[in-house]
């Protein structure tokens, strides 16, 4: 009996070692980890900083679909999801909100901090509803997390959610007629999200 005991320890802790390698050669063939994974989501997050008013040149708010993109890749497809979703949202809130660091400091960091925690948030929303809804998931993670900033009693902050990149765009706006804001972000959010899903079918 003794002996079987054994047995099966041994087999349920290589079949653990096993997998453990299976995660890392599969986080290693996807390119998302240690360096490149940083560097990635600081591009996406430069990219969602250029997009955001003011854009950084005329055309720019067509960056909002590559970040979104970008970050919807990062929380169903990296190996770190939410390290990554806490540096593109603290790259992001801190790009956008940089005016402030000339009243105080300790404010601007607070603010890319506490903005980061609302996108590590979006990550388990989105990795919790993808499986059911695909990409209509992110969007409500999305959706929520610009909604939860705008609201949150006391430090409420309800700048730079995707929409807003359009606001040179009444045409494109007509969409905030049904649903408002929130409608608004969770329809770019689920385009881009969309949009990833179909290059990788």
């Amino acid at each position: 009996r003794f002996l079987c005991i054994d047995r099966r320890r041994r087999s349920c802790r290589l079949r653990a070692i096993g997998a453990r390698l299976a995660l890392r050669r599969q986080q290693r063939g996807s390119g998302w980890t240690n360096r490149a994974m940083i560097l990635r989501c600081l591009l996406i997050g430069m990219a969602w900083i250029a997009a955001t008013p003011p854009a950084w040149f005329p055309g720019a708010q067509a960056l909002v679909f590559v970040a979104l993109a970008g970050l919807y890749t990062v929380m169903t497809r990296a190996g770190r999801p939410w390290l990554g979703a806490f540096l593109i949202g603290a790259v992001h809130m801190l790009g956008f909100s940089w005016s402030i660091h000339h009243v105080t400091w300790a404010g601007y960091l607070a603010i890319g901090g506490l903005g980061a925690c609302y996108t590590v948030l979006a990550a388990w929303c989105t990795r919790a509803l993808t499986p059911y809804l695909g990409a209509f998931g992110f969007g409500i993670a999305i959706a929520g997390h610009a909604w939860l900033r705008a609201h949150m009693p006391e430090i409420c902050y309800p700048h730079g959610p995707p929409i807003h990149c359009f606001y040179e765009f009444p045409s494109l706006l007509a969409m905030l007629s049904w649903g408002g804001e929130p409608a608004g972000n969770l329809r770019l959010a689920t385009f881009s999200a969309w949009l990833v899903d179909a290059w990788h079918s």
